[in-house]
């Protein structure tokens, strides 16, 4: 079986975790986060925040010290940001988790639902004026990996 890769066109931030005096000009996401979920198998984290997607790759610490406990050694790093110019603000995204897909379903606050490749950082699909408000919320049906495992099991 071939490997799956997901390819990333940008770089930015690294993992270094922000210095005190840099704190607060280095905000993770500039507003409000309307939206935000694990995505390919969990090795990012997904956020919307006013029209643009953000795409961290995160390490958490889990390392027990009771003489270090409240260190704080976890790193996050922004690979991309993808905006949407049409938009004022997305309210929604979705994207599945249980494979790898670099597919990112994203409703906007113009009445469109928009699909996102964030391997090349393109908007793949644009629907404009899908419903006569903006949705408030977007999901997609995905399996879960307990009945994958009874399929195996049986057959």
């Amino acid at each position: 079986m071939g490997s799956s890769v997901m390819t990333l066109n940008k770089l930015e931030g690294n993992l270094d975790p922000p210095s005190h005096t840099d704190l607060k000009k280095s905000q993770v996401l500039p507003g409000e986060c309307k939206s935000a979920q694990f995505f390919y198998l969990d090795k990012f984290i997904l956020a919307a925040c006013a029209n643009s997607v953000f795409l961290y790759k995160y390490h958490v610490d889990m390392a027990k010290d009771d003489l270090k406990r409240y260190e704080n050694k976890s790193k996050y790093k922004l690979v991309i940001q993808q905006t949407v110019e049409s938009a004022h603000h997305i309210t929604s995204l979705s994207a599945v988790n249980t494979f790898y897909s670099h597919l990112v379903l994203v409703t906007c606050s113009d009445r469109s639902i928009q699909v996102l490749d964030m391997n090349r950082s393109t908007q793949s699909i644009i629907s404009q004026d899908c419903h006569s408000k903006p949705a408030h919320h977007i999901t997609q049906n995905e399996v879960t990996i307990l009945i994958l495992f009874y399929i195996f099991i049986y057959t």
